[in-house]
């Protein structure tokens, strides 16, 4: 094989294994991320974060509300928030637009018939 003109391609294939190292790796980063919603009798915890929980917020449960701001375009997808005190926290930003709808129909079972 060396004879009949391998070596030139051995440098290529060994760049193309490592493209596909990275590629990889790059994929398992950006579809690690993760949203946990905790919910009490008295607080809502949202945590987010790659790995383990990188940011997180409290909210008082029984001040919490859900927001969704539509936008005009349709190719755009609705914006959900949990609100409390002034403060907004966007979450299911990742998901597509029929996990959305799933989202926004248990979040409104949750908070709607437990006030």
């Amino acid at each position: 094989m060396w004879s009949l003109g391998a070596w030139l391609v051995t440098p290529f294939f060994g760049l193309e294994i490592l493209l596909i190292f990275f590629a990889t790796y790059i994929f398992y980063h950006r579809n690690s991320y993760r949203e946990v919603i905790k919910l009490s009798r008295e607080a809502v915890i949202i945590e987010k974060g790659r790995h383990c929980a990188e940011q997180d917020w409290q909210l008082q449960r029984a001040w919490t509300s859900v927001k969704v701001t539509n936008s005009n375009h349709k190719m755009y997808l609705p914006t959900v928030y949990l609100t409390s005190h002034g403060r907004s926290i966007e979450i299911g930003e990742f998901l597509n637009g029929e996990d959305k709808h799933i989202l926004l129909g248990k979040l409104n079972e949750l908070f709607v018939n437990n006030n």
